[in-house]
């Protein structure tokens, strides 16, 4: 929705970050993979020489660990989408700030 906002219409546009927000965006970033999946390993740690092939050697880096960089992008899409439904504020002012602020 950053990259080509004219593929969604506003109503989608917040469909899908009301579904994103439910289930991926944490207090300070994007998860890699919902919680509810049954492959989710929330931890990373790219130092674990241990032999669980689920998170040895950093293999769960998409596989659930909260990321701060996808959340520029998640923030962007806000002037594009809800600021086109009955709104003055972008998503992340009026959303996103508030949750991050005091991690800041």
């Amino acid at each position: 929705m950053a990259v080509a906002p004219e593929l969604f219409t506003p109503k989608l546009a917040l469909d899908a970050l009301a579904i994103a927000e439910a289930n991926i965006v944490g207090p300070l970033g994007v998860k890699t993979l919902d919680r509810a999946d049954p492959d989710y390993r929330g931890f990373y740690d790219n130092a674990n020489d241990s032999n669980d092939i689920h998170v040895a050697k950093g293999r769960n880096y998409h596989q659930g660990p909260e990321w701060v960089w996808p959340m520029g992008e998640f923030a962007n899409v806000g002037p594009h989408s809800l600021t086109q439904v009955d709104t003055d504020e972008s998503y992340a002012s009026s959303r996103l700030l508030p949750s991050c602020s005091p991690h800041l």
